[in-house]
């Protein structure tokens, strides 16, 4: 949690936003990659803070290039929750 909040306080998920809206995609392959990225990031990082870091630089990239925020930020949050769900979890290892 703390590495999240470090990375929110240097602006790199106002980075990726950033990037991912302004990137020229048609609008299914900019889904794919807003679920990518989320998920990836999610993995590794607190999922709380990815999706409240992006999501606003990511509304206002899209809306900038026309387009509808609503499904992005849709798979944004199925993708932080996939992708928390996915996290190696040390603690539930079997010792038998």
């Amino acid at each position: 949690m703390v590495l999240s909040a470090q990375y929110a306080s240097a602006g790199f998920y106002d980075w990726c936003a950033a990037r991912m809206a302004a990137a020229r995609l048609s609008e299914r392959t900019l889904l794919a990659a807003v679920i990518v990225v989320t998920g990836a990031l999610s993995t590794v990082l607190a999922n709380d803070v990815v999706v409240f870091a992006m999501t606003p630089m990511l509304c206002r990239g899209l809306l900038a290039r026309g387009s509808d925020p609503r499904p992005f930020l849709l798979a944004h949050a199925a993708a932080a929750n996939a992708g928390s769900a996915a996290t190696p979890d040390r603690q539930t290892r079997r010792t038998s």
